[in-house]
Order: C-alpha cells, then structure tokens, then sequence
C-alpha cells in the first residue's frame, strides 16, 4: 500500500477525532450517512483481501448493502469512477435472504445481520454499547455526535482479511481477538 493511498484516509480520521468533519450531522439530511460511505471507500485501502478472494483481474470490487437505501445511493454517486485495488467498483443493493457470493464489502444497516464468510469485510452499524452482529470487522457506531467505528480483530481473523496497523491506530477501539 502507497502512501498516497493512505494519506486520505488519515486526513478522515484525524478529522474525526479533532472534531473537523465527524459531526454526524443527523440533521442536515444525510451527514452521517455520507461520513460513512467515504469511510467504506476509504477501509478497502487498509485491509488487504486473502489470494484469490477478489476474483479475475477484471472482476469489479462488489460493495453490497444492507437495510439502507440512503447508504446505497450514497455509495453509489460517491464510487462512481472510482477504482479500489486497480479495480472499479460495483454496489449491489443486498437483502437478508440472499446469499453473499461475489461480494468483497457488505454494510450492514443498523439491525440487520448476515452470514461472514472468508473474503468478506463486513461492516456494521448501531448504538453505542450495541454489540456488533456476529463477523463484524468493523462496527460503526456515534459517540458524542461524531461517527467513528470500533474494529474487531476477531471477525478479520475469521474472515482471513489482513488490516493495516494504520487503520487500527484510528480506530475508537480495537477488540482483540479471542483465542
């Protein structure tokens, strides 16, 4: 990973924890939700995917979401022509019963719950004090009126996804895992 790559990413979360654009904004019709959407970009440039889980060279980077369609057309306008890992990237609208094949990233809106599975980075959101659902690898959550998110050590490892140390620097917490 370059470090143009993850220089935007830093400027985010120090935004966030100095208080510059974390403001979950809830009220102005949508700042949370855009917080959120150029955070889901922004994570695929620190967590590196297990051999073969992204598919052909070819293959588009599929962003799947949950039980959100504000999140889905967010992701949608703010992706558009954008590349993650040499790729362009797709955003699937994804309901509870469908399987999950060929997705890399799945949101999970607040309430809603999916299978893991290796190869998958999932996030989830929900209340602070919230436990993420079951696989999380990264849980959104607003403390104080900003967005930040907590990671969970367990769901990369189970989902055999590397993430950087950079990421886990400006994490709210990191949960370590549980042998």
């Amino acid at each position: 990973m370059t470090e143009a790559r993850r220089r935007p990413l830093l400027a985010l979360a120090l935004g966030l924890l100095t208080g510059g654009t974390s403001r979950a904004q809830t009220d102005d019709g949508g700042g949370e939700v855009r917080i959120k959407a150029e955070f889901l970009y922004k994570f695929t440039a620190y967590v590196d995917w297990p051999d073969g889980a992204l598919g052909a060279a070819q293959a588009p980077f599929v962003i799947g979401v949950q039980g959100s369609e504000a999140m889905l057309d967010e992701l949608r306008q703010g992706v558009q022509g954008r590349m993650v890992q040499a790729r362009p990237v797709e955003v699937r609208r994804v309901r509870a019963a469908d399987a999950t094949p060929g997705l890399h990233l799945l949101f999970l809106a607040q309430g809603e719950s999916a299978s893991a599975r290796h190869g998958l980075l999932l996030v989830s959101e929900g209340e602070s004090g919230e436990p993420p659902p079951r696989g999380s690898v990264i849980h959104f959550l607003v403390v104080g009126a900003r967005v930040r998110f907590d990671v969970l050590l367990d769901g990369a490892e189970r989902a055999g996804l590397r993430l950087s140390s950079r990421l886990l620097s400006v994490a709210h917490k990191v949960h370590a895992a549980t042998r």
